[in-house]
């Protein structure tokens, strides 16, 4: 199914609001389950959202934020970055749908991989995933996957009818290449039927 600009650029749209909310949703459980078990960071460290919207302000306008004002920003980069990478990940869908697959939990994984476990780390942004509590990293590891699904859900209602005609659109290559399929053998079969001498005839060319 070919792919076109609009396409694109309504998935692209689509999934930057489907990764708001499933953002949003994300942060709430992540501080409900946080708060339910009594586990959470360290008092001293700082989110990685709060340190990159610290930086960004420092290197970027030259500007040093105060701790509320951290906050604030932090919780801009939390959804900027979950907004674009749901908007990418919609914008992927619309070319191989492939991608959607298992309810979103891949894209979940994917997210929880790159980000949390390679580049904040690499960052300085916050410690290796060996270093904090089992207990804690596994609520890590939770949250991007109730990203990941609640992005996926919300992406199928805004461009559920695209996604049907993309699942169809894989589907009927191989309908039509059945058909073509079973057409050539009728044909090759009703041609051997049509050359099939009857029992009281004599082959052509037959010289007895």
């Amino acid at each position: 199914m070919t792919v076109t600009a609009a396409d694109l650029s309504k998935g692209f749209a689509s999934g930057l609001l489907a990764g708001l909310a499933g953002a949003w949703i994300m942060g709430e459980f992540h501080a409900l389950v946080l708060r339910i078990s009594g586990t959470a960071p360290p008092a001293s460290e700082q989110d990685p959202t709060e340190k990159t919207a610290a930086a960004i302000s420092e290197r970027v306008f030259h500007r040093t934020l105060s701790r509320e004002e951290q906050k604030a920003a932090g919780s801009a980069v939390h959804y900027a970055f979950g907004g674009s990478m749901a908007a990418l990940y919609e914008a992927a869908a619309e070319i191989a749908p492939g991608v959607t697959r298992d309810a979103g939990l891949p894209f979940g994984i994917t997210v929880w991989l790159g980000a949390h476990t390679i580049a904040v780390p690499a960052l300085g942004l916050a410690p290796p995933i060996t270093r904090p509590p089992a207990q804690l990293e596994t609520v890590e590891f939770a949250a991007p996957l109730v990203y990941g699904a609640v992005t996926e859900m919300l992406r199928r209602l805004l461009r559920g009818r695209r996604a049907d005609r993309s699942r169809k659109g894989l589907e009927a290559p191989r309908a039509n290449e059945a058909k073509v399929a079973q057409r050539i053998r009728a044909r090759a079969g009703s041609r051997r039927t049509s050359h099939t001498p009857d029992s009281g005839q004599r082959p052509f060319l037959d010289s007895r």
